[in-house]
């Protein structure tokens, strides 16, 4: 029996104290990743000025997302509008539902919690609570950061990233709350894990699951003798579309490795002589079922 063999490297990833917080300073941005259904790009937040709500002075924060639709071909940018923070030593606060929202607090202690914000209006409750598991420090670009890792309260609809990190965020997602299981809707985010983040002081940081902060990957060809099967998108997060021509006479294997060389997924796909179909037929592998 003719069998091809194919090996497909996705980047899936299940991802003292400083003086000052200094949140979204001048030159700050982030981008973070982004995948869903037929579209993958990424999100960039950034500093775009400042203004002055409730007496407080707060950074505006502007959303732009740039996506591939990789059944056209086409990019895109979406504004998705703005956020509105300010922060203290210790704390980021973000302005939703006409008050002044604790985001992250970063002098919490193991065992504390507070309430966040949903992300979207009308989705589930409006707020939601994180819970701290642990705390650390890092050091990353030669400064000394805390470090908090948490989870959703018990029974709460919206939640952060697991991973928190002083002057930067949420480091294995965005940067906003994201829905938890118990809303019942799939996908209620606006984007995914974080590239990198940089300011003006502070930098470049970079997490790796990108090639850089701005890359947009689109569909990977592997052709020989004419015959072509496509993988997108590739790196990916939660799953691989796999489409190859309807008319193959090979039976294949398909190897899917995460970034470590670990082997995620093993499957076949046999040959299809005399299926008369002139389009490709579609394998996909998702890691969320």
């Amino acid at each position: 029996m003719k069998k091809k063999v194919l090996l497909l490297l996705t980047g899936l990833l299940f991802s003292g104290i400083s003086i000052s917080q200094s949140w979204a300073p001048q030159g700050s941005e982030w981008y973070y990743d982004f995948q869903s259904f037929n579209f993958v790009g990424y999100v960039k937040i950034s500093n775009t000025g400042d203004t002055v709500i409730n007496s407080i002075n707060c950074t505006i924060l502007s959303k732009e997302q740039i996506i591939l639709d990789y059944l056209n071909g086409q990019v895109d940018t979406v504004q998705l509008g703005s956020e509105y923070m300010y922060s203290d030593e210790d704390k980021v606060y973000i302005y939703r539902q006409q008050t002044f929202f604790t985001l992250y607090d970063f002098s919490a202690n193991t065992g504390d919690y507070w309430e966040i914000p949903a992300l979207f209006n009308g989705v589930c409750d409006s707020t939601g609570k994180v819970i701290v598991d642990s705390i650390e420090t890092t050091v990353i670009n030669n400064e000394t950061l805390r470090v908090l890792y948490c989870s959703a309260y018990d029974g709460s609809h919206w939640t952060l990233g697991h991973k928190i990190v002083e002057k930067i965020g949420c480091i294995d997602s965005y940067m906003l709350p994201e829905g938890t299981s118990n809303c019942g809707v799939a996908d209620v985010v606006e984007a995914g894990a974080l590239r990198c983040y940089s300011d003006d002081n502070f930098g470049l940081y970079s997490t790796g699951i990108a090639e850089s902060c701005d890359f947009i990957t689109g569909i990977k060809d592997f052709r020989k003798n004419d015959f072509t099967v496509s993988v997108y998108p590739n790196p990916a997060k939660d799953y691989v579309i796999i489409s190859i021509p309807a008319n193959n006479n090979e039976d294949m294997e398909i190897i899917i490795s995460d970034i470590f060389g670990n082997k995620v997924e093993k499957s076949f796909i046999y040959k299809t002589v005399g299926n008369e179909s002139n389009g490709n037929l579609k394998y996909i592998w998702d890691s969320r079922e």
